[in-house]
């Protein structure tokens, strides 16, 4: 749907965040503030949603409840969560696919 951006000025076909409810330009990323409800619910119907980013190696972390990319800590014996690191549990095969890839903790 095109709306005017309030923070840009210009028309964009503009997103609806799904876990905010808020609708965003695909321009500037920033948030549209000047909708109505009636805006938000059209958004919604026909689905036009801000496309969440895929990410490899993303696991569901125990302690910050994120989908976050994991991580090999420098040890090479553990996955830690790329958000809070803690270590999460993922299985031998999967690390040392991560280690030969290079997914290490900076």
């Amino acid at each position: 749907m095109l709306i005017l951006c309030n923070r840009c000025n210009n028309t964009t076909d503009a997103r609806l965040n799904k876990k905010t409810g808020k609708v965003i330009c695909m321009n500037c990323s920033e948030e549209i503030t000047a909708v109505t409800p009636q805006t938000i619910n059209a958004l919604r119907n026909m689905r036009e949603y801000l496309e969440e980013s895929k990410q490899s190696f993303a696991f569901q972390c125990d302690k910050c409840k994120e989908r976050k990319q994991g991580l090999v800590a420098r040890d090479g014996v553990k996955v830690v969560c790329g958000t809070c690191g803690e270590e999460m549990q993922v299985s031998s095969l999967m690390r040392q696919t991560m280690k030969d890839l290079g997914y290490y903790q900076s």
